[in-house]
C-alpha cells in the first residue's frame, strides 16, 4: 500500500528549489511514499528540471520521478506589487499568494484530498494514488492555502522550513528568545494609530521600520539560544523590504499554531544526540 503526502510548495526559486530537494529525498528514504507536489502553472517546467539534475542517475530517475507528481494549480502572473516598490500598495492589501492562485488552489485541493482523478490548471489528468494522503507538507509561504485545508479537513500539517535552524526561532519564536514575527502587526498598528509615534510615516514606511529594528527592543540586542547575541541591524543591514511582509509573517505565526510537526535544516555532525522528551499536551505552551 503507498503512502501518499501532499507538498505544497512557495515559488522563489530559493524555496522552490528545497522543497523540490525534500522531495527527492524522501521518495529516495521511503520507497512506498508519493508525493503530489503542488506548485503553480508557471513553474511546472522549471521543477521538472530541477527534479532530474537532483537525481544522482538515470536509475534514480526512473525509480523515483514517477513517485513526485508535479501538479499545476493556480495560473497568475508575477509580481501584483512591484518588487522594485514596496511602497506603491498598501502592505495590507498584498498578499504572499495573489489570493485568486489561492482560490484557484482551493477549488482542487480538496480533490487530491479525497484521491479522486483530477485534471490540474495546466490540463494534465491525474489518476487517484489509492490512497488518501495522510500529511501535507508545507512551505511557510503558502500557510493561508496549508491552513484553510487544516480547518476543513483536519488532515495533519508537517511545516517545512527550509532556512538555517537558528532562523526558525528567529521568525516563529517569543519576542524574548529572539522572535520577529509575534506581535510584528500589533506594533505596526500601535504606531500608526498614535500621530506622536507615527511622525508622519505611512503605514508601509513604519512596516518597514519594525521589520529593521523593532520598537520592543530594548538594548538592540537579539538573543537566540545556540548562537551568539547580534544587532538587530545585522539582520537587515540593506534597506530592503517587501510589501508582503505584512501577510507573510501574520501567515506564519497562524500556520505556527497549526501544525503538527516542523522539519529543519540539520548537519549531522553538529546534531547532538537526544532523547525524545515526554509532553503533556494539556500544558504544551506554544
Amino acid at each position: 500500500m503507498p503512502q501518499h503526502f501532499l507538498f505544497l510548495s512557495w515559488f522563489p526559486w530559493g524555496q522552490l528549489s528545497t522543497d523540490l530537494g525534500l522531495s527527492v529525498t524522501l521518495v529516495r528514504k521511503f520507497p512506498e511514499l508519493v508525493i503530489s507536489f503542488i506548485t503553480e502553472v508557471p513553474f511546472v517546467s522549471k521543477c521538472r528540471k530541477e527534479l532530474d539534475r537532483l537525481c544522482v542517475d538515470d536509475v534514480e530517475r526512473t525509480t523515483l520521478l514517477p513517485r513526485i507528481r508535479l501538479i499545476a494549480l493556480g495560473n497568475d502572473p508575477r509580481p501584483d506589487v512591484p518588487f522594485d516598490d514596496p511602497m506603491a500598495v498598501d502592505m495590507r492589501e498584498v498578499t504572499v499568494i495573489p489570493l485568486v492562485v489561492q482560490e484557484q488552489m482551493l477549488a482542487k485541493l480538496p480533490l487530491f484530498i479525497a484521491d479522486e482523478k483530477v485534471v490540474d490548471d495546466a490540463g494534465t489528468e491525474w489518476e487517484p494514488v489509492g490512497k488518501k494522503p495522510s500529511l501535507v507538507l508545507v512551505d511557510y509561504g503558502q500557510a493561508r492555502v496549508a491552513v484553510e485545508l487544516k480547518k476543513r479537513f483536519g488532515i495533519p500539517l508537517m511545516l517545512w522550513f527550509p532556512e538555517a535552524g537558528f532562523a526558525y526561532t528567529r521568525f516563529f519564536g517569543p519576542f524574548d528568545k529572539g522572535g520577529k514575527a509575534r506581535g510584528y502587526d500589533e506594533e505596526v498598528e500601535a504606531i500608526y494609530a498614535n500621530d506622536e509615534l507615527r511622525a508622519g510615516r505611512s503605514f508601509n514606511e513604519i512596516g518597514r521600520d519594525c521589520w529593521h529594528r523593532s520598537t520592543r527592543t530594548t538594548n538592540d540586542l537579539v538573543n537566540i539560544r545556540g548562537i551568539p547575541p547580534y544587532y538587530w541591524y545585522e539582520d537587515s543591514p540593506h534597506d530592503i523590504f517587501v510589501g508582503y511582509i505584512w501577510d507573510l509573517l501574520r501567515g506564519m505565526v497562524d500556520l505556527h499554531e497549526n501544525v503538527d510537526g516542523v522539519l529543519l535544516n540539520a548537519v549531522p555532525e553538529i546534531v547532538r544526540p537526544f532523547q525524545p522528551t515526554k509532553v503533556n499536551p494539556a500544558k504544551t505552551v506554544r
